[in-house]
């Protein structure tokens, strides 16, 4: 967790809202938001802030080396 990703791309996980379970791998946040047509940077502020959770998206999202770690 302690990683600096500056620069790099950070494999990001589509999750299912209610049970957490992965739907989707994406190999980086941008191509994450591209692909669910969000904001890249409403993305990482909810990944950040709000556990992950785009409620209007019924969909949360996680980094894949932070979600590894919870399990």
């Amino acid at each position: 967790m302690g990683t600096k990703w500056r620069g790099y791309k950070r494999p990001t996980l589509k999750l299912d809202y209610e049970t957490g379970e992965v739907i989707e791998r994406y190999n980086s946040v941008r191509e994450a938001a591209k692909a669910n047509f969000v904001d890249y940077t409403g993305l990482v502020q909810a990944i950040k802030k709000r556990n992950g959770k785009c409620s209007m998206l019924k969909l949360r999202f996680a980094y894949e080396d932070e979600f590894e770690a919870d399990k």
